[in-house]
């Protein structure tokens, strides 16, 4: 089952196979008599879409590790709004990579506005430049990264830039469904549940996962079971972090763990110790 569930995750991308390491890495840390076993089965979880990238399968996804670095070298120019190097001003004006770090919340406020071939020329370019940014400013590649990552942990979007807000996208303007009138009410109901006050609570993940390690904290204390929290938080801890780390926008379905997993996890507040009063 572990292996089935970290080769899947590993197959969606970066973030998934964020995730599953992450994950991983948590429970080794709290099961220590499996740690053989479950680190055997992650390795070889891991490999099967390395395996597949480097075979050229199609089920391999390749990531967007340059649009998340060109993300972050936007937000450090405009952090720092000096003469942009030659190979940032060959992919877009100097106005659009600022633009583009003022709106951090994601990658797409950067190539929405930039020359996609000329930034698939230049990636080699645009790697050395954010090695570089890497080495001397860290701070502002974190900054970059905690400001996509928002959705992992903040329950509230935040109000600055056109892409701040939880992103819930459209349906597809030709899928009508089997049955017409249901998909009518559903069409309906989404636009509904889109009202602002409600996106704290349907749409974004973080108040979920807090809730729900929780509940898995207080069941583990009155029944004496450490060994759950580990166990139960793991999976929406490594959204998390892994969301932090490679966050490309604020989609509500990057959190889509937390928002089943916590609801699920916060029923365990409700049972009590099993053992009944002595006849």
């Amino acid at each position: 089952m572990l292996f089935a569930a970290v080769v899947l995750l590993a197959l969606t991308g970066a973030r998934g196979a964020g995730t599953a390491l992450i994950a991983a890495l948590v429970l080794l840390a709290a099961l220590p008599r499996v740690r053989v076993r479950l680190a055997l089965l992650t390795a070889l979880a891991l490999a099967v879409p390395i395996a597949l990238a480097l075979l050229g399968h199609p089920a391999a996804r390749t990531g967007d590790l340059h649009t998340l670095r060109a993300a972050d070298l936007a937000l450090a120019q405009h952090r720092d709004p000096s003469r942009p190097p030659a190979v940032l001003t060959a992919v877009a004006p100097a106005a659009a990579w600022d633009a583009a770090g003022a709106d951090c919340s994601a990658t797409s406020a950067l190539t929405d506005r930039w020359d996609a071939a000329a930034a698939r020329r230049e990636q080699d370019g645009l790697a050395t430049a954010w090695r570089q940014l890497l080495r001397d400013h860290p701070d502002r590649v974190l900054d970059a990264r905690l400001c996509r990552g928002r959705l992992a942990w903040s329950v509230w979007a935040a109000t600055g830039g056109p892409h701040a807000g939880t992103e819930v996208p459209e349906p597809a303007a030709s899928s009508h469904g089997l049955l017409r009138p249901l998909h009518a009410a559903a069409a309906w109901s989404r636009t509904l549940l889109r009202a602002p006050q409600l996106d704290w609570l349907l749409w974004r993940g973080a108040l979920w996962a807090y809730l729900g390690l929780a509940a898995a904290l207080l069941y583990a204390w009155r029944h004496r079971l450490p060994a759950l929290v580990p166990v139960a938080g793991a999976a929406v801890l490594g959204t998390q972090l892994a969301l932090t780390a490679a966050a490309a926008g604020q989609d509500y379905r990057t959190m889509a763990a937390a928002l089943f997993l916590g609801p699920l996890l916060l029923t365990l507040a409700t049972v009590r110790n099993g053992r009944g009063p002595a006849s």
